[in-house]
């Protein structure tokens, strides 16, 4: 069994959104199922996206309580490769990381974290996190 979770995606332009999911990201399905509050709702569903969340919190005193929770996509690439050229062609900005992990904000402001196939490997053979 091949589990997918649909992510909803609010996009101030439709049309632009899609064209990127679909054919930068390659993402198998891409809808617009909805409006919500002058927004486009989208619905991406592919075997390929990953939810990753990380919650950091001190409870433990009275004052001064944190609590940072972050959320990002992680794509698994079929081609890394592939996916960060198509990336720079279309102009984003790609980061990557001394331990040679590789993260993007697309338009609508997601976080995404590229992985690829092959036992989830974040680091590209030849290309090296800058200096």
């Amino acid at each position: 069994m091949i589990q997918i979770t649909p992510v909803g995606v609010l996009a101030e332009r439709p049309f632009e959104s899609r064209e990127f999911y679909r054919h930068v990201l390659k993402i198998e399905r891409v809808q617009t199922i909805g409006q919500l509050d002058g927004h486009a709702v989208l619905r991406l569903d592919s075997p390929r996206i990953e939810i990753d969340s990380t919650l950091v919190a001190t409870f433990d005193r009275g004052v001064q309580q944190f609590s940072q929770h972050n959320q990002r996509l992680r794509l698994i690439c079929k081609t890394l490769e592939n996916t960060i050229s198509e990336l720079n062609r279309h102009g984003v900005s790609i980061t990557s990381s001394d331990d040679g992990k590789y993260e993007f904000v697309d338009m609508n402001g997601l976080n995404w974290h590229l992985s690829d196939l092959n036992g989830r490997k974040l680091s590209i053979e030849g290309l090296q996190p800058p200096a």
